[in-house]
């Protein structure tokens, strides 16, 4: 599903750069929908979002990815700056572009190594909850 994410955030920051925040807030605009690509790629991830839905429901529960691991995961695998996380948290005085760019860096599913790649997808999609 993060893979799908990336791929909506791809189509934002290449036609709509200010949806890139939207999207984080899972409040993505009409406006930016109504760019073929963005509608597209929006489409699949929400399709990626039941899927992952209903094979959850069939699964048992897992314990939560520890702050200091998703921490680890971030910084050491994805290569996100602190600052890069202050940018995050703090969006207001930031290029929707710069921004896009971040989102995407800790959307890159394929850069976690393989043992913590599955508890970081959960945890990033439960965190966007």
């Amino acid at each position: 599903m993060l893979k799908t994410a990336g791929d909506v955030i791809d189509a934002l920051g290449d036609h709509y750069p200010r949806g890139c925040i939207e999207f984080v807030h899972n409040d993505i605009s009409s406006e930016a929908l109504s760019v073929r690509s963005v509608n597209e790629a929006y489409r699949k991830y929400q399709e990626a979002q039941l899927d992952a839905y209903e094979d959850g429901k069939y699964r048992e529960p897992i314990p939560r990815m520890e702050i200091g691991d998703m921490f680890q995961v971030v910084t050491e695998d994805l290569k996100v700056s602190r600052a890069e996380m202050h940018t995050l948290l703090n969006p207001e005085n930031v290029a929707a572009i710069e921004l896009c760019a971040i989102i995407r860096k800790d959307l890159n599913i394929s850069a976690v190594r393989e043992p913590m790649c599955g508890p970081y997808a959960r945890a990033n999609i439960s965190s966007k909850k």
